[in-house]
Parts: C-alpha cells; structure tokens; sequence
C-alpha cells in the first residue's frame, strides 16, 4: 500500500514507551504476590493504526506542503485514506463535483494549520522577483542583439527560481502542520447538515500520523505508571522493609549504620557538609518533541499578535469613549447656559407683567409644557411602534 519510494511503516517512539512499560511491569520480582499484577495492556487494530506513520520523500522532493488543498493530495497516496477511498465525498470532489453540500457521507477535511505563521516567514521571496526579471531579460535577448548576455541571465533567473522552490519546499515540508479530520456528515433536523468529527490524522514533517484517542492514551499512562509502582513496591518490600513478631515492619536499610558512619568520618575530615550518601538514579525521561516545541511556540506568538492587536482595540475605545466624554461636557454645559437663559428670561418677563396677570402666565406656560411632553412620548411610542415592525 505504500509507495515505491516510502519507507516502511515504523512504529512511533509512543509504541516504544509501552514496550518498555511492558517489560518493566513483566520482569518485576515474584515478591509482591500479596496483590494481583496489573493487567497487560494489549494494542487492538486502533492502537496498531496510531503507531503507523506514512511518508513519500519522493513526492515531497517535488512539491511543497504551502497549502490545504497540497496537504490533502499529500494524504490521498497513505493507506489511511487508500482503505476508504471508495466511502468517503473527496472522491467526488477529485472527479469534479463541487456542489456537495447536502451530500451525506464521510468527507476529509482539514480543521488546522500554521500556513498563516509559515507564509510570513518563508524563505525566497526576493529570490522570485529576481527570476521573474531574468526570464524578462532572457525574453528581450532572443529579440535584440544581446541574446549572449540576456540568455545567460535569463539561466541564472531560471538556476535561482530552482534554488528559491527547493528552499520553499524545505522549509514548508520541514515546518507544516496540519490537522486532518474525518468527518461524517449526516441529516439533523428541520433539514440541516450536522458533521460528527470520527478521526483526527497529522501531518507532522511530512509525515503522516494517527492521533489516539483520548482513552488509549489515559489507558496506557495507566499501565506505565502502575508498572512503576509496582517496582517501586518491589524496592520496598526486598530491600528497606524489615518485620519481626516483637516490632513489626521497620523500615530502614541496612546499609544505613554504615553509610551514616562513613558520612559522619568525612564530615569530621573535611569539615564541610557531605553529600557523598545522596544517589539519585534516573528511572525515565521523557523524551523532547520538537513538533510540540514548535506549535508551543507559534501559539505563544499568535497570543502575542491577539493580546497586540486587543490592547490597540482597548486605545481606540478609550479614545473614543474620551471624546464622547467630551461632547457630552460640552452639550451638557451648553444645556446648563440655556436653562440659566430661560430662567433670567422668565424673570423678567414676570417683572414686568403686572401681579395680576403673574398667575395666567405661569398657567400657559405649564400648558405649553404639557403639550411639549404630550408630543415628546407621541414620538417616542411611534419610533417603538416602528422599531417592533
């Protein structure tokens, strides 16, 4: 099912990690027969798939994983997707269907990608301006009389243009990760399409794995770690734990005495703190994943560039919230001028109307204010009648 130029499949450094596991919980000693030992973990079709991974140098020395629609063609040619060729949309999609969207069925698609870090740092930008100039030239040559000098710059362009595709495909291939995703489209209500995520793949490097479920990998963290305890119990049990019928379990080595005497001697010797009794012996370590480094580190700079880009929203909403502060000062103030006006207006005209016509004139002042408030909700209740339209 491979290609001629893949190599074989490879068991993943996760498949390693249960081996040793396995070994280390086999070959415990026969001492800790109190309790039952912890089941083996035994890997199913699904835990084999995960520890396959898929890669054809042939096709990634000729093209370059820059896009979405590259990575699927990429995944068409391994086995997970050659298995189920025949139920999934993408061969429709391959033989020209566009419109498949109220087609139910499997469909893979890809649900993430770091192209948008990786496109403003990809290599060779310059390098296709100036191949695009020596093919210009090479052009003008074959027309004029200088075909000598324009030929062999229009061959350095086309050399260049080389150089720049390899760099791109180098760098795309060494640096892309994508998230493929099996999805089955199936029909929800009232007539709609609801897609069930059914498998993740990962492009990682080029190469093509499976994700495991989050199950397998709690289950086989689960035997790891119970196989490390039981060690741990077996240490315990052989060579500190000591049990008499008048004291009962002490737990103390019997090297002990000797190493604190010895401890002791040097102390006095050299006067200075010792720490010649202090062994500490590496039971395991996790292994670096370079992958994972890389898409901490893209997702630490897309938090940057988000928290960047909410601090200036945060600027410009200050900005404008200290404006409308202002204008709303300013009208206020304004307002405040005209009330002061109104008053003093008022004043004086009561001043100078006689004491018996001071009431009538307040009275049809309060009914022009009235009629004022009267219009003012008349307004109000039309734009709420038109709003709820």
């Amino acid at each position: 099912m491979l290609p001629a130029s893949a190599p074989p499949a490879s068991a993943s450094p996760a498949a390693a990690a249960q081996a040793s596991s396995h070994s280390l919980s086999s070959s415990s000693p026969s001492s800790s027969h109190s309790c039952p030992p912890f089941p083996a973990y035994r890997q199913g079709a699904l835990q084999r798939e995960c520890a396959l991974e898929f890669a054809d140098w042939r096709w990634l020395c000729s093209h370059a994983l820059d896009s979405e629609g590259a990575a699927l063609e990429y995944f068409y040619l391994s086995p997970f997707y050659v298995e189920m060729a025949g139920e999934t949309l993408n061969e429709r999609l391959r033989r020209g269907e566009r419109n498949l969207s109220d087609l139910q069925g499997r469909l893979f698609s890809v649900t993430y990608s770091n192209l948008d870090v990786l496109r403003s740092q990809v290599p060779g930008a310059a390098g296709a301006a100036g191949a695009g100039a020596g093919a210009a030239g090479a052009g003008a040559g074959a027309a004029g009389a200088g075909a000598g000098a324009s030929a062999a710059e229009g061959e350095g362009g086309a050399a260049e243009l080389g150089v720049d595709f390899a760099a791109r495909c180098t760098f795309f291939n060494s640096q892309a990760l994508f998230h493929i995703t099996l999805l089955k489209r199936e029909l929800a209500r009232h007539g709609a399409i609801h897609t069930v995520p059914l498998r993740v793949y990962a492009v990682i490097s080029g190469k093509i794995y499976r994700v495991p479920p989050l199950s397998d990998i709690i289950q086989q963290k689960m035997a790891a770690a119970m196989g490390h305890l039981e060690g741990c119990f077996d240490v315990l049990q052989g060579r500190l734990a000591r049990w008499s019928l008048a004291n009962g379990y002490t737990w103390r080595d019997s090297g002990t005495n000797l190493r604190a005497g010895a401890r002791h001697q040097a102390a006095c010797d050299t006067e200075s703190d010792p720490d010649e009794g202090l062994c500490v012996n590496e039971v395991f370590k996790k292994p670096g994943c370079e992958p994972a480094v890389r898409v901490l580190h893209e997702e630490q700079n897309l938090l940057t560039s988000e928290i960047a880009a909410l601090m200036e929203r945060k600027r410009q909403a200050e900005k404008r919230w200290g404006a409308q502060r202002e204008a709303e000062a300013k009208l206020l103030a304004a307002m405040e001028k005209k009330v002061a006006a109104y008053r003093q207006l008022k004043i004086e005209r009561l001043r100078k109307l006689p004491p018996s016509q001071h009431l009538e004139f307040l009275l049809r002042q309060k009914k022009q204010l009235e009629q004022r408030a009267q219009e003012r909700a008349a307004q109000a209740e039309a734009q709420r009648a038109a709003f709820a339209r």
